[in-house]
């Protein structure tokens, strides 16, 4: 179907947008802030639930549930606070 790189790829997507809800991670000064990584791995997070876009094909390539992992993001930040 596809190939075995382009899953690992997806795979590395998704991985590094939760990595980036959970802690955001600035490279060097002139990144943007954390709070902006942040928000911006939560809403791709969240448009691959809600929308049919490259987004929710990216987790399907993965073999991820968007929905499971937004679940999962929602009841940690939960537990943190």
């Amino acid at each position: 179907m596809f190939e075995p790189a382009y899953i690992r790829l997806a795979q590395a997507v998704v991985l590094q947008a939760i990595k980036d809800v959970i802690k955001p991670v600035r490279f060097s000064s002139n990144d943007r802030s954390a709070r902006s990584i942040k928000a911006d791995a939560r809403k791709f997070i969240r448009k691959a639930v809600l929308e049919d876009g490259y987004e929710r094909g990216i987790f399907e390539l993965a073999g991820m549930d968007p929905r499971r992992v937004q679940a999962y993001l929602e009841e940690r930040i939960r537990k943190k606070s």
